[in-house]
């Protein structure tokens, strides 16, 4: 790749980014974190077991403290609901409420359905091919900037 080829990717991820500052903000207190936790409870759900905020963590890649931190916020909003677990009051079970699933209509299901409408002829290669640039894009990207931040450290020292 060309120093131009990659000027030309991080153009586009701009792009994309200020798209996505365009769309509808959600409810006052709602972050983007809230709005992927829910979406984790949500697939955890659908195998019909109970969920648990270790479970949530793993899936968000986040440690459990910073879940927790989350949890707490959303509860306030109503977007979730905790219970000790009956069975091992060690765990704590995870619950939508009725806010949380109109959250996840409106900023999951709804914007999604609408994105797949506007780009009906992306072949699943494409967006394979396109995962695979944006991924390893993103590697490269936090390889630099740890590699940047080591430099300037030692130009401190």
């Amino acid at each position: 790749m060309t120093p131009e080829e990659a000027r030309k990717i991080i153009d586009l991820c701009y792009l994309a980014r200020e798209n996505l500052r365009g769309l509808p903000e959600p409810p006052r207190g709602v972050t983007g974190l809230y709005i992927r936790i829910l979406e984790h409870i949500r697939s955890c759900q659908a195998g019909g077991r109970p969920v648990q905020v270790l479970e949530i963590a793993r899936r968000a890649g986040t440690a459990p403290p910073g879940i927790t931190r989350a949890l707490n916020g959303m509860e306030q909003l109503g977007l979730i609901e905790r219970a000790r677990d009956a069975d091992d009051r060690r765990y704590v079970q995870v619950e939508i409420t009725d806010a949380g699933q109109r959250i996840l209509h409106r900023y999951v299901d709804t914007f999604y359905a609408a994105l797949s409408q506007r780009l009906p002829d992306l072949t699943d290669s494409q967006v394979e091919d396109m995962e695979t640039v944006l991924l390893r894009t993103s590697e490269a990207l936090g390889a630099i900037r740890r590699e940047w931040n080591r430099e300037g450290e030692q130009k401190d020292e």
